[in-house]
Formats: structure tokens, C-alpha cells, sequence
């Protein structure tokens, strides 16, 4: 689960907050409307709650680079296929974290890859999610057909019981609905997860472990650590960090991180959408077919990502543990947002 805003004491506040700000938390409330879309995605015309009374309604908060909500993803597709035809509809809010998506083309492209037929709103200027008190990546509302909040999940699991959710508000004044629940495999063990979300812009780069000072907006030079700290990255050449992402200005580069979990993945994007080649290092060779993430390939002897289009993209997946990986950049212009773990 990712939050808008990453500390301890926001968390405490936020589920504070909830208790006192909301005296029908855990009771049925009128679903908020859907207002401040900019644009929408695989419908004609714009969809509102009200309109869509008579049927149940999932609400989605996602962001399409999160990996918390990309783990979900397969969950609601399938939904949708199984129950849609007998009245679900899902509304896939999309609510941004990056600049860049913001973009509708960048989320087009998402939608398409991630076989989303559903109608996804574009959220971004944060009016539906705040309409909601929204606070956390990946988000559920499940409304039944009086327009109603009946059920709600943050973050990732409970799909089950979610299902069943679904199932008993279908039933409602109509015949019981009772499939079989088939759920797509899971990609690794959650609770091995050791490493916490790392971002490398300077509003939030809690673990960079480099010993230089960042000057925030100009170039300069990192150099490579003498070792590296569990749970820290090190940038290597020159990078220029932003507020929200660190830029590699260098011919060349490195970040190095150590982490413990199975898989790794970076959200990173390119200036002005060119490819850039990175070289993937785990644990202090070239990764394998054993141990390299789905967006790897390998081509004598070097195991190869390519970097072009702006979302999450799998450079590990090894056996749960701690491991070491380095990224090796082959050309200026690379930007990376954030390091996520599964």
C-alpha cells in the first residue's frame, strides 16, 4: 500500500483522522461523485455515480507506475470479464504521483498493456480522490446499487473476501450470484519484503547513502561508495536531482542499492522519450535467466534492459533475500523516480 504522503506520522494521523473526522467509518455512506476528470478512457462519455445507480460500482484509486496497484490489476480485469455482463461495473480512478502521468497518452498506453477494458477516469488534479478522503495507492469503494459505500480495501489483499463483496451485492434483488474464485498467481512473497519504497528525487530521498551533499537542480558529481549500506542507494557520475526524480547528465552511470527482497523493480523515464540501454548487475555479475527481471534480456553475455516509455520497470527476481543491484547507464538523460520491491 502506498500512501500520499510516506511517514510514520502521517500514517498515524491519516488512520486517526479517519476514526474522528468520519463518525460513519465502517457504515454504509452515499458514495461521492466523480468530478475534476480531465479526461477518460475506454468509454464515450463521462460517467457519474448517480448515472450508474441500479448497478454495483468498484471504485479503483491507481496509479499506473505503482507496483501495489499493478498487482491488483489482474484481479480487476478479471472481475470485470466474470461479473460486468450481470451488472459490475469498475471505474478505475486514475490518480497521479509523477508529472508524467499526468499524460493521457502515457496512460493510454498503460491501460492497453495491462489489458484494461474497464472505463478509467483521469483524476489529476486530485478532486475525486479528495471527494473521498482518499489517502493511499492502491484504494477499493465497492457501492452497491443504491449508490452507497458498502465495502472498502486499502491496499493490496483481501481479494476473496472482496469478491465475495461483489458477489452479495450482485445477489441484491436479483439472482444469487455464487462463482468459483480463480486468483491469478502471486508474483512473490509480500511479507519477505524487508526494504521500504525508495525514491531518489530530493523531496523524499530518505536513503540515498552517497557522503556528497545534494545541491537540488544542478549537476553534479557522485562518486561510487567505498560499501554499500543495506536499504540505501548510490548514485555514480554526474546527476542533476530534481524534486521528483534524480537525472543522469554524465556520459555514463551507475545507481547501486542494496535491498532485501525477491523482486526489484525502478520507475524511470527518459528525456524526451529516447532509448537508453542499461546493463543489469545482481550480486556483482550480469543477471541470468535465473535470477533477471521480466524487462531483461540478455545478448552476449550482458544482460540488457531498454528504457524508453515512463513506468515500473523488473530488473530482478531472485530468491528472497538480500541482494545487491547495480544499474549500468550507456547514455545522459536517464531519469529515475523510485525503487519498489515484491
Amino acid at each position: 500500500m502506498k500512501f500520499l504522503r510516506h511517514d510514520a506520522i502521517f500514517l498515524i494521523v491519516f488512520v486517526c483522522g479517519l476514526v474522528l473526522s468520519n463518525p460513519t467509518w465502517g457504515r454504509e455512506v452515499s458514495a461521492p461523485e466523480l468530478q475534476g476528470i480531465v479526461h477518460w478512457i475506454n468509454t464515450d462519455n463521462p460517467l457519474t455515480i448517480a448515472s450508474m445507480k441500479g448497478k454495483v460500482v468498484l471504485v479503483d484509486f491507481w496509479t499506473y507506475s505503482c507496483v501495489n496497484c499493478i498487482r491488483t490489476l489482474p484481479y480487476l480485469v478479471q472481475w470485470y470479464q466474470k461479473y460486468h455482463a450481470r451488472g459490475l461495473e469498475i471505474i478505475g480512478v486514475h490518480t497521479p504521483e509523477f508529472e508524467f502521468e499526468k499524460d493521457i497518452s502515457n496512460v493510454r498506453a498503460a491501460v492497453k498493456r495491462f489489458n484494461i477494458l474497464y472505463p478509467v477516469a483521469m483524476d489529476n488534479d486530485y478532486t475525486t480522490w479528495n471527494n473521498y478522503a482518499n489517502r493511499v495507492w492502491p484504494a477499493f469503494y465497492l457501492i452497491d446499487k443504491k449508490g452507497m459505500i458498502q465495502y472498502r480495501q486499502f491496499g493490496e489483499g483481501n481479494y476473496e473476501k472482496t469478491e465475495r463483496q461483489i458477489q452479495m451485492l450482485l445477489s441484491e434483488e436479483g439472482p444469487v450470484v455464487k462463482d468459483r474464485m480463480d486468483f491469478p498467481v502471486s508474483d512473490g512473497d509480500l511479507a519477505k519484503i524487508k526494504t521500504p519504497e525508495i525514491y531518489l528525487g530530493y523531496a523524499r530521498a530518505d536513503q540515498m547513502g552517497n557522503e556528497e551533499k545534494v545541491m537540488p537542480g544542478k549537476r553534479q558529481l557522485f562518486l561510487a561508495p567505498k560499501e554499500v549500506a543495506p536499504n540505501n542507494f548510490y548514485l555514480v557520475g554526474e546527476w542533476q536531482i530534481e524534486e521528483e526524480f534524480a537525472k543522469l547528465t554524465s556520459q555514463t552511470g551507475k545507481v547501486v542499492l542494496r535491498y532485501e527482497a525477491s523482486n526489484a523493480n525502478m520507475v524511470l523515464k527518459t528525456v524526451s522519450g529516447e532509448e537508453i540501454l542499461v546493463e543489469v548487475w545482481i550480486d556483482g555479475q550480469p543477471a541470468t535467466l535465473w535470477n533477471k527481471g521480466t524487462d531483461v534480456y540478455l545478448e552476449n553475455g550482458k544482460a540488457i534492459c531498454k528504457i524508453s516509455f515512463p513506468r515500473l520497470y523488473h530488473f530482478a527476481a531472485t530468491k528472497a533475500g538480500k541482494h545487491i543491484l547495480e544499474l549500468r547507464i550507456t547514455n545522459p538523460g536517464l531519469e529515475a523516480y523510485t525503487f519498489t520491491f515484491g
